[in-house]
């Protein structure tokens, strides 16, 4: 294998092709996030971007890396609270991990190698988000296999929830007792007797975006991730989205107030529930729960509805009561051998350990408090009546 190192405005279209092609056999749930056009898009948006293409000796392709290089921030924290913080130039894989026919650690550690070569003030190079199995075991045989650089682990054990989508809405409710169902009709009554009546807008196209984009901002702006981790999130951030039809946003009106919102990258038959929130006032109506099941239901009435919805990593209850797939990926990054590097890394999974050995003390001494096998005091006291 020959491997070559391409600006991102220089792929040659035959790898291009190739990439486009491998995307949708690899993964049909994640072919918009990981196509070409998705890494332009980011590339556009301030990255300095390079895609390392290996290819045969008939010169035709067979893998690609696509790197995003830019600045990443990485904490040591202790309990929940970042103590230090350092920034590292990364070149972050936009696909997670590598477009290929077969994982093969050569192939990739050579790619690896060409895009370290490519910027020397390029520290490592970043995959987020891989599947535990093949691709990341080849992620760890190419690190190994890589003269002077070494892995480190930043995530792992992450659950990441998607659901197919069912060729019917009634095989896909089915899916829900009769229960839940209930319960989610039930709070939608309520809210509609409390704010008035509820309506799902789906709004798709950039020059409809305006008259919706300051109502969402306010919201996200009331969200609890906003009050309380200072999280804020820019609707106009998302242009480049809007501008390709790739942003949809859908939002749960009581009257003409918005109680809840999701924003979607939809395209390529693929659908991302990425920005999701809802305004406190109206907590108690679990107003979340009702835009996604309405949002579900309208995926149906589209002309080509998408295979199904990517709900990302991370635990949640509207996750676990939808989804039917739960795959846990991890998130790595091979770096160069630096002592900095390692006095970080060291320090980082030093604390990591101690914050998990102190929670297993907790639970333990939780677990012996509630273990107590003698009588209950009521037992007892009834016994010596």
């Amino acid at each position: 294998m020959s491997v070559t190192l391409y600006d991102w405005r220089r792929i040659p279209e035959e790898s291009r092709f190739f990439w486009q092609q491998r995307v949708v056999a690899q993964d049909d749930l994640a072919v918009l996030t990981r196509s070409p056009a998705w890494f332009e898009m980011m590339a556009e948006n301030a990255f300095d971007a390079q895609v390392a293409v290996a290819r045969d000796v008939g010169g035709r392709t067979r893998a690609l890396l696509p790197c995003l290089i830019g600045d990443q921030r990485i904490a040591i924290q202790l309990g929940g609270r970042a103590l230090v913080t350092r920034l590292f130039r990364l070149a972050r894989v936009s696909t997670g991990y590598a477009v290929n026919e077969v994982a093969e650690p050569n192939t990739l550690a050579a790619m690896m190698q060409a895009v370290l070569l490519g910027d020397s003030k390029v520290e490592g190079v970043l995959f987020e988000d891989v599947p535990e199995g093949p691709a990341l075991e080849a992620v760890r045989d190419a690190a190994r296999r890589l003269a002077g650089c070494f892995l480190v682990g930043l995530m792992a054990d992450a659950p990441h929830y998607r659901l197919r989508l069912p060729p019917s809405w009634e095989a896909l409710r089915r899916r829900r007792s009769s229960r839940t169902l209930a319960k989610i009709r039930y709070r939608e009554r309520a809210l509609a007797e409390a704010a008035g009546a509820l309506r799902l807008v789906h709004v798709r196209k950039h020059m409809d975006w305006q008259p919706y984009a300051d109502r969402i901002q306010a919201m996200m702006d009331e969200t609890w991730q906003a009050r309380r981790l200072g999280h804020r999130f820019r609707v106009e951030d998302m242009a480049g989205l809007a501008s390709r039809e790739w942003l949809h946003g859908y939002l749960w009106l009581a009257g003409e107030t918005p109680a809840a919102f999701a924003l979607c990258y939809q395209g390529i038959r693929n659908l991302v529930y990425a920005e999701i929130g809802y305004h406190p006032a109206w907590a108690e109506y679990s107003p979340g729960i009702g835009l996604l099941y309405r949002l579900l239901e309208s995926l149906y009435e589209e002309p080509e509805r998408p295979l199904g919805v990517d709900f990302g990593v991370g635990e949640a209850e509207y996750k676990r009561q939808w989804a039917d797939e739960r795959r846990v990926t991890s998130s790595v990054v091979v770096l160069r051998r630096r002592l900095r590097h390692y006095v970080f890394f060291s320090a980082r999974r030093v604390l990591a350990q101690t914050a998990r050995m102190v929670a297993r003390g907790r639970r333990g001494l939780r677990g012996t408090a509630g273990a107590w096998s003698g009588p209950s005091p009521d037992k007892t006291t009834r016994g010596e009546a």
